[in-house]
């Protein structure tokens, strides 16, 4: 039998704003902040992309049901 662990999130509301639609004058340091990460993203994509077949890989048989993890077993020992 597994254990069951309990955990707690304590969150914190630094700030409330009036819900409005996002526009560049009232939140464009939050778009420019998205598009920032969207662009690190698909740069880590990419690179993974790239080394990936260079790099030896294991992932352990309990994932294999993981989508997330398609691209990459391609390129794990088990399928040499």
């Amino acid at each position: 039998m597994k254990e069951e662990k309990k955990i707690v999130r304590l969150v914190f509301l630094k700030t409330r704003t009036n819900p409005h639609r996002e526009n560049l004058k009232e939140d464009y340091n939050k778009i420019a902040q998205r598009a920032l990460e969207e662009k690190k993203q698909l740069k880590l994509e990419q690179w993974f992309n790239d080394h990936l077949p260079n790099y030896y890989i294991y992932i352990d048989k309990e994932y294999k049901g993981c989508k997330i993890l398609d691209d990459w077993w391609k390129y794990t020992a088990a399928n040499q």
